[in-house]
């Protein structure tokens, strides 16, 4: 018998919200829970990282596969192990951003 995993939920990934907000999310490919995101028109809109070197403002709280609006954590605590693609540098540039990765 084999066991299937659950996927991650929102509960899963958010230890404490502060500030969660329904925005818009542009992508090319289906996203995951968890997923560091960039805006650059000041929150209205985001996408999913495109390189290492832009610094995130916001995860992604649901998994979504297509274009269309979501929850983005902009404050708060979330489950570092949930958070794609974490190294130490995303660690400071979310906590510079007042999300704090446990």
């Amino acid at each position: 018998m084999s066991v299937t995993k659950m996927p991650a939920t929102y509960s899963d990934l958010v230890k404490k919200e502060i500030l969660v907000i329904s925005a818009e999310i542009t992508m090319s490919e289906p996203c995951e829970i968890g997923t560091p995101l960039i805006s650059v028109d000041g929150g209205v809109s985001f996408a999913p990282l495109a390189t290492v070197e832009e610094k995130p403002n916001g995860i992604l709280c649901q998994s979504i596969d297509t274009s269309g609006t979501a929850q983005v954590l902009l404050s708060g605590a979330v489950k570092a192990s949930l958070v794609k693609g974490l190294s130490n540098q995303m660690k400071i540039d979310l906590f510079d951003r007042a999300i704090i990765t446990l």
